[in-house]
């Protein structure tokens, strides 16, 4: 594996480029979002970072419209074709008491997700959580009026080693992969 410097140095190299590439390869049919990751093959994960392509069905490639097809580089980088895990709940959500980090939260208009913490204002000591920008707001669902901080935002090192605790998968572990 190489070097947490080396990793460092190529993730802000496509940081640099990657709204640039986002905005390219999201007019791609069928493309859902993308990311900067580690590459898989046959399921594991590789030490190349690459621009990770996420799309709901994976299809071969024969049957794709010439439109369709990710292209295997952009602006000099791979591309890696990955179909989004469908999750699915693992524990009754009103077992949660007290309410904690970890729990699926949602905007009550469908968009659900999870809450990270609870934490309060230096400015007035208002109780306030932090979650994800899907969570709360996505596609129109859920209002900003009461968001103090809009930012997407995680910290860490491409390929670095790590657990979680998450709605729908439980305790993992594992390693940044995008």
């Amino acid at each position: 594996m190489k070097s947490r410097e080396e990793r460092i140095k190529e993730q802000e190299k496509l940081l640099g480029i990657f709204d640039e590439v986002k905005e390219v390869l999201m007019k791609t049919p069928g493309v859902i979002n993308v990311a900067i990751g580690l590459k898989q093959k046959s399921g594991k994960l590789t030490d190349e970072i690459v621009f990770q392509v996420f799309v709901e069905n994976k299809k071969d490639i024969n049957s794709l419209s010439p439109e369709e097809v990710i292209p295997n580089e952009i602006n000099g980088i791979k591309t890696d074709v990955l179909k989004v895990p469908k999750g699915k709940a693992k524990s009754d959500p009103s077992a949660h008491s007290p309410i904690r980090g970890g729990i699926q939260i949602g905007n009550g208009k469908g968009k659900v997700g999870t809450l990270g913490w609870f934490g309060r204002l230096t400015s007035d000591n208002s109780l306030v959580l932090l979650t994800n920008e899907h969570v709360l707001y996505s596609n129109g669902s859920g209002v900003y009026e009461n968001l103090i901080y809009f930012i997407t935002a995680a910290i860490a090192v491409i390929g670095s080693q790590v657990q979680k605790v998450g709605r729908t998968s439980g305790l993992t572990k594992g390693i940044i992969s995008s």
